[in-house]
């Protein structure tokens, strides 16, 4: 007699939805997850729109228990005209939030294109 084992299939990737921003000097929240269940999150920042002079900082956080404090675990600063100017959000898991923000440190305003994804959790 054979034995075959079926493994549950992967839940299904869900948009979070595309949306358009202006940077600032301010920091801007692009995705706020506050758990609801453990999931990954990842998905894409459009930087076409930077120009010499223009200077960014993608800023991600998390939250490692219920209600817990916001710490930020990773900066990455984007400088002038980007080669490669989509930017990927690896997955990332989270049971208790998860944070991505964008700040415009120089330059002008410039719009700012962005969609996230979560596969599993609510």
């Amino acid at each position: 007699m054979t034995t075959v084992r079926v493994s549950p299939a992967a839940p299904m990737l869900v948009s979070l939805g595309s949306r358009s921003i202006t940077t600032s000097l301010e920091e801007i929240l692009l995705l706020e997850k506050n758990g609801g269940g453990t999931s990954e999150i990842c998905g894409y920042i459009d930087l076409a729109n930077l120009e010499a002079g223009d200077t960014v900082a993608l800023r991600l956080y998390a939250r490692v228990r219920q209600n817990g404090s916001w710490r930020m675990y990773g900066q990455e600063v984007y400088t002038g005209v980007q080669g490669q100017p989509l930017i990927f959000i690896t997955p990332k898991p989270e049971t208790h939030g998860l944070r991505v923000t964008l700040q415009q440190t120089a330059g002008i305003p410039r719009i700012v294109d962005y969609e996230f994804f979560r596969r599993g959790g609510g």
